[in-house]
């Protein structure tokens, strides 16, 4: 797939292509002047979006072009992904769509002989919690002398009495 993309990266005015899944992943890139990054994810996402509305809306098949003040994306739907073509601004898309459209049947094959990307695992049966085992309630603290109730001095035991209590 690389092969077929390095073609359409050397048109004059091209900076560098991939193809993209339904998702949005990236399948495969040959860019020239571009970072690989996480802007390319982005653009990917956006691309496979935009033509997943297409799809949705029953439109027939066309190419989506999206031209920048400092570049150009050419979208081109392929069955079960996207290419996407960056570019300069004033690029001739006649001359692009002469290798571009050679290069979508082929790109559209190798999407076909790829392996299925295999499903996420499934998560093993959960494990229940641990039951805690059951604890004897905590035992309350034996009361110190000082803790015992003392009257109140109007009851009849007064300073002297408080004072005893405490262990004076």
């Amino acid at each position: 797939m690389e092969d077929i993309l390095r073609t359409i990266s050397n048109v004059v005015g091209v900076n560098g292509c991939f193809v993209c899944d339904e998702a949005g992943d990236i399948l495969a890139v040959s860019l020239r002047t571009l970072a690989r990054d996480h802007s390319l994810s982005v653009v990917g996402y956006t691309a496979a979006q935009a033509i997943a509305g297409l799809r949705a809306s029953k439109r027939k098949k066309v190419d989506i072009d999206l031209v920048y003040a400092g570049g150009r994306v050419l979208l081109k739907p392929l069955q079960g992904g996207c290419l996407c073509i960056v570019c300069e601004p004033r690029i001739s898309i006649p001359l692009l769509n002469l290798t571009a459209d050679v290069a979508v049947p082929k790109l559209q094959a190798a999407l076909k002989t790829r392996p299925a990307v295999p499903p996420p695992a499934m998560p093993a049966a959960p494990v229940p919690p641990r039951q805690p085992q059951p604890q004897a309630p905590p035992q309350a603290p034996a009361p110190s002398p000082a803790a015992e109730p003392t009257e109140t001095p109007s009851r009849g035991r007064g300073l002297d009495g408080f004072l005893r209590n405490l262990g004076r």
